[in-house]
This record gives C-alpha cells, structure tokens and sequence, in this order.
C-alpha cells in the first residue's frame, strides 16, 4: 500500500469496519494500553555500516537494571542461534526493553524482500518496547490520561527522548575508531599519564572481549578501585571518543556511535559519512 493520505484514509475505513464486524471497540480511547513499541529504522547506504555497529555494541556492558536477554529458538540450531544473536541485541528490566537488531539480516533470512525490491544494504532497528508499568508511571508523571489515545500520543511525543535516554543507559557514547586510529586519538589527547595508560590499555582489551571483561582485565592490572574505572570512562566520554573499537579491517578509520547517530538525527534528518 503507497505511503500516501488515500492510503492511510483506506486503512482507517477498512480497520473500522473489520473491528465493527468482530465486536471491538473501534476507537482507541476505549482500548487498555499493555505495551508499547517505540522505533526508529537507521539505514545506511552500501558500506556495512549497519553490521560493524552490530559488532561493536555487542561488546557493551548496561549499567544499572539493564540484563541481556539472548535471542531464543528451540526449533534453530546452535549454529544458527549463534548465527542469529550476532544480529540481535537485547537489554532489558522489569519495565523496558531495549532491542537492537540489522533489519535487513532479518528480511533476507525470512525471504521477505521482492526480486524486484532495490533496497539498502544495512537497516539498524533500534526498538524500545514498553510494558504497561512503564506506561502507567509516564502518564503520571506526563499527567497524561490513561486510555489508549492519549498515552500513545504522549509517548509519540517524547518517543525520542526515550529511545535516546535508554540507548545511552546500555552502549557508549562517542566516536568509534580502528584500533590504530583510536590509540593515535588517545596519544593526541590531554591525558595525565596516571589515566592514559590504563585508558590505552582497556582500548586493547576492547579489541578482544567485552566491556566488563576488559575493565576486569585493566582492574587487576593497574589495581583500579570501581571510583577509578568510573573515572576513566568519564574521561573517554568527555573526550567524545567510545573505547570500543571498530574492526581492523573496517575501511572507515572512524564511526559515530550509535548514541551519537541518533543525537544527530534529532538535528537533522540525515547523516553524511565524509
């Protein structure tokens, strides 16, 4: 169906007539919002950008109440499930989840794409998905009633604030660089020396293992108390730079993050990549 206001004037006519045949309510005022999906599609162009984010937000640690939950299917392999979780992100409380995932890896493997169809080589989906505790404590604090209508507008809203403040709870901040190109930014950095070794070397762990790996790593090494390893990652912040780097063989020497790709799309609606 075309993205156009016949369309959407079409859709709405037929939905109501089919929620009229089987007896539901036919306005959303008079249904109970459970959950919530708020979303936003990144798509990028022919360079891969989409799976070497993959590869390194998958080296991310969530703080707080955030636990990974791992993509699940009994009816899969452990080859493909390994295959699969590549591909798929999720972080998640009692409240939110946070999911992530390459949405043309998805479409190719369920043979959703037409022959015909000219489409982007990478798609990044970024979902919030919030259940109905979350839902009630925002319509508070929104004074925001409560029937399905009015909450939904709410959180349309303030879909980007949302996505954005979770996004920046579960992966680093800053820009991503090649090994090399990260130790040159590092060496090129006001850094006392007492930080910059330490900050080297949980870079080089970086390359190798996850987040809270490499901070175990550097925190035996150096015999770092947590207040240091919270400082050093401060540090990184407020240097813009994310410790995490890209690939070696990734051939772009630097990548926006993806808490970074979507605070510049709440400035413009497109990025170029120079």
């Amino acid at each position: 169906m075309p993205l156009d206001e016949q369309s959407f004037i079409r859709f709405a006519e037929n939905f109501t007539d089919l929620m009229r045949t089987i007896g539901l309510p036919e306005f959303l005022a008079d249904w109970q919002l459970n959950r919530c999906d708020l979303c936003v599609n990144l798509q990028f162009g022919k360079n891969k950008v989409a799976r070497e984010l993959m590869a390194a937000l998958r080296k991310n640690t969530p703080s707080g109440k955030f636990k990974q939950k791992h993509y699940m299917d009994s009816s899969l392999s452990p080859q493909k499930l390994k295959e699969k979780r590549k591909h798929y992100l999720c972080y998640a409380t009692d409240s939110v989840r946070l999911v992530v995932y390459d949405k043309m890896y998805q479409l190719t493997e369920n043979k959703l794409i037409l022959a015909q169809e000219k489409l982007p080589n990478g798609v990044l989906r970024v979902e919030l998905q919030c259940q109905k505790k979350f839902l009630n404590s925002q319509a508070t604090k929104l004074d925001c009633d409560t029937n399905a209508h009015a909450l939904l507008r709410c959180m349309q809203q303030n879909s980007a604030y949302y996505i954005l403040k979770y996004v920046k709870k579960c992966f680093c901040c800053g820009m991503q660089y090649t090994p090399d190109a990260l130790f040159q930014a590092l060496e090129a950095a006001k850094i006392r020396d007492q930080l910059k070794q330490p900050m080297l070397a949980l870079c080089n762990s970086l390359r190798y293992g996850s987040l809270d790996k490499a901070v175990k790593t550097i925190q035996k090494q150096y015999q770092l108390s947590e207040q240091n390893v919270r400082r050093i990652l401060k540090k990184f912040q407020k240097l813009g730079i994310c410790p995490i780097p890209l690939r070696t063989r990734y051939f772009r020497s630097s990548l926006p993050s993806l808490p970074d790709l979507l605070d510049a799309l709440e400035q413009s609606e497109s990025i170029w990549l120079e």
